[in-house]
């Protein structure tokens, strides 16, 4: 009985996941300390972490357009909250610091030409 538990899908499934998290557990206290920082922003601001997410990405010079994936009315008029206010210099800095990765190529090459694109 346990040699087929041990050679079912649900059993690499949980073996693959456990030894994922344990790989990664840098990237998980990575982004539980981006949305902290994301909620003192956001206190700070008087917005929810929604608005200072999307807000920070609208101010990004990288990011061309922003799709939000509202279900219900009040997560729409949430996200909508992210327009009218900017983050600050200071504020930006922050967020790109503690979510800044190691970027391989080619996407550091693409960032890199991106970089000198003006964005009305």
């Amino acid at each position: 009985e346990r040699e087929r538990e041990r050679n079912s899908v649900r059993y690499s499934e949980r073996r693959w996941c456990e030894e994922g998290r344990r790989e990664n557990m840098h990237v998980f206290s990575q982004v539980w300390a981006l949305l902290d920082l994301m909620a003192e922003i956001a206190k700070s601001h008087e917005k929810t972490v929604a608005q200072v997410a999307l807000r920070w990405l609208l101010q990004q010079k990288s990011v061309p357009s922003v799709v939000i994936g509202a279900k219900t009315l009040s997560q729409l008029s949430d996200n909508m909250g992210a327009v009218g206010w900017t983050l600050s210099a200071d504020d930006m800095a922050r967020l790109s610091a503690a979510s800044a990765v190691d970027v391989p190529y080619p996407y550091e090459m693409v960032f890199r030409c991106q970089a000198a694109r003006k964005r009305e």
